[in-house]
């Protein structure tokens, strides 16, 4: 994750580096080194969801997001959705216009956020689903950019979890 990486180094380059003592906050573990080590565990670290939340208060970035067209799409036959612990799929950027993001929400139903400009992205969206091509590909996205935990409801998804566990992420 950009965020979390470039967090990383702000604060491991910072004047917390330099002075780890006068700057830890009660909760923190006792030394730099060990401040260190927890950097490395999984999910956000407190500095990078603050940079997390200045994103999502960045005025532009909210109006851009804003002005993005949103939709339930529910999923009744064919394979659940999976989630996972970092379950945002992005394709292109908000100022694309064939920008879009996918979340998750349950083994039926996911969020679809996107620009309908060249592309009728509703149209192409239900289209895909009817050809069976895109539940797979957003759980193929989903499996291979978690950190750790996915999460799914049928025991035969296990082998789709296991074949795309370990492969690198299409660029």
């Amino acid at each position: 994750m950009e965020i979390e990486a470039q967090a990383k180094l702000h604060v491991l380059e910072g004047l917390l580096a330099e002075d780890y003592a006068s700057h830890r906050r009660p909760h923190e573990p006792a030394t730099f080194e060990e401040f260190k080590e927890a950097l490395e565990q999984p999910g956000l670290t407190e500095h990078g969801a603050l940079c997390l939340q200045n994103l999502v208060l960045n005025n532009p970035i909210r109006k851009r997001l804003m002005a993005m067209d949103w939709q339930l799409v529910s999923v009744r036959d064919g394979t659940p959705i999976i989630t996972s612990d970092v379950p945002l799929v992005r394709y292109k950027g908000m100022r694309d216009p064939d920008g879009l993001w996918l979340l998750p929400l349950s083994p039926t139903e996911f969020l679809a956020i996107f620009n309908d400009g060249v592309i009728d992205m509703r149209r192409s969206i239900e289209r895909n689903i009817a050809d069976g091509v895109f539940i797979e590909a957003m759980n193929k996205y989903v499996v291979q950019h978690k950190i750790d935990y996915v999460y799914g409801v049928q025991p035969e998804q296990m082998d789709f979890v296991r074949r795309y566990w370990a492969v690198e992420p299409e660029s």
